[in-house]
């Protein structure tokens, strides 16, 4: 808890400013190494597959790390630390935007770095309905707590959907979300000292403007998009026009999406000017990043991960508060897998396979248990691969053991295993 009081000798912009110094060695307790980044990502994050994606931005993560380090000591090196800036391409649902949110969130083992997350959709020239660049600065700074210095130390801010300030060079109307859009961004990710007004309600309720420098040198600016229709410019710039023909064949939506990753790889920023983007812009990020699309093992990875936002625990916790234990089969988890691998929608299309795989069990279960006595038994509820297909489950009723009669209704993946012998079910739900 702070003091509310200043000791004295200090004035108060002396303890803000040793205020948000405490915030920030708080950050880093001491500089990681990319690997540590990693398995840190890998471990408490639960962040699955995409190992070029992973190490290139962890190694960011390392850079960025010593840059703050740097900035809390009382003798700081004078070298200077290469500018972060980077540019992710993926299509929806790869991983972008939980990838640098882990980081934030688990990368440096101490306190979550300010992390600001900006859809580039609203964005738009300054003076036009929408967001511009100065809401920008805004929100790095209220990820920091309000803290200026600790958002221009350390800040971590991602440009989500940047390839739709694409600009298609028509002469005919204003783009006030294209190139001037793009425009405005050139400052943020160069690291120059930006000029932001900022907004407040005064005592009065009228808004109050203040208008502040904003220094992004240390800012980690990381933009990403999914670029459709990139790959064709690529591919037509490296193999030349392709020819038509009726020997030509449709591939899979996983083969399809490993070409064009592959092709994306090539991606120069010559591409890029010709998809619409500024060429000053595209050559300020130091580097191109391009994300793997996610396979079958990837889906089942995903499904089996201990973390508290995996759409399996998720639904188990639904379960728990509906008074009963529900259960996958590894059946079903490879099926739920391979389906989302067909539909190649990414991770995103995982929560809706679990729900509607579990969707009949969660109208229908809660009923049954409410009809049977519940000090003796419980409901298990058992999912298996018809459950994606007609919405069928199992259900059966173990006896309680000594551990759970005293437990509080629901139960956690610990007692999972302890039931007694089960109770032989009457009607045993299949369809």
């Amino acid at each position: 808890m702070e003091p509310t009081s200043r000791p004295k000798g200090y004035s108060q912009d002396e303890m803000a400013a040793r205020r948000s110094l405490a915030k920030l060695q708080r950050m880093v307790p001491h500089p990681p190494s990319p690997s540590a980044i990693e398995r840190r990502l890998r471990e408490r994050g639960g962040y699955v597959g995409q190992d070029d994606a992973v190490a290139t931005l962890s190694l960011g993560m390392a850079i960025h790390a010593r840059r703050i380090w740097n900035g809390t000591r009382s003798d700081p090196d004078p070298r200077p630390m290469p500018r972060l800036s980077h540019l992710l391409i993926a299509g929806s649902g790869q991983g972008k935007s939980y990838l640098v949110g882990q980081l934030a969130r688990w990368g440096l083992g101490g306190d979550p770095v300010p992390y600001h997350r900006a859809d580039m959709n609203r964005l738009t020239e300054f003076g036009y309905y929408g967001g511009d660049a100065d809401q920008l600065v805004a929100g790095a700074i209220a990820a920091a707590g309000g803290d200026r210095a600790v958002a221009e130390g350390s800040a971590i801010m991602f440009l989500d959907e940047i390839d739709k300030l694409r600009s298609y060079g028509s002469p005919n109307h204003r783009e006030v979300g294209g190139a001037t859009a793009q425009a405005a961004l050139l400052d943020l990710v160069e690291g120059q000292l930006m000029t932001a007004d900022m907004y407040d309600r005064g005592a009065d309720g009228r808004s109050l403007r203040t208008t502040i420098q904003f220094d992004a040198s240390g800012v980690w600016v990381v933009a990403a998009g999914a670029f459709s229709g990139l790959s064709a410019i690529v591919e037509r710039r490296i193999r030349g026009p392709r020819r038509m023909g009726f020997s030509a064949t449709a591939a899979k939506p996983i083969d399809a999406a490993l070409r064009r990753a592959d092709v994306l790889r090539e991606t120069t920023v010559e591409d890029l000017v010709s998809y619409g983007m500024l060429p000053e812009l595209c050559g300020r990020f130091l580097d191109i990043v391009v994300l793997d699309p996610l396979r079958a093992s990837d889906y089942r990875a995903i499904l089996g991960l201990k973390t508290a936002d995996a759409p399996i625990r998720q639904w188990k916790r639904v379960a728990e508060t509906l008074a009963f234990e529900l259960r996958f089969t590894d059946g079903l988890l490879d099926a739920l897998a391979a389906a989302a691998e067909a539909e190649g929608l990414g991770a995103r299309s995982l929560r809706g396979l679990v729900g509607r795989a579990c969707r009949r069990a969660m109208c229908e279960v809660p009923e049954r248990v409410r009809s049977r006595p519940a000090y003796d038994v419980y409901a298990r509820c058992t999912l298996d691969v018809a459950a994606l297909e007609d919405g069928s489950y199992g259900l059966t009723w173990p006896r309680r053991t000594k551990r759970q009669a005293w437990a509080e209704p629901g139960w956690s993946d610990e007692v999972e295993g302890e039931a007694g012998a089960e109770e032989p079910e009457s009607g045993t739900a299949a369809g």
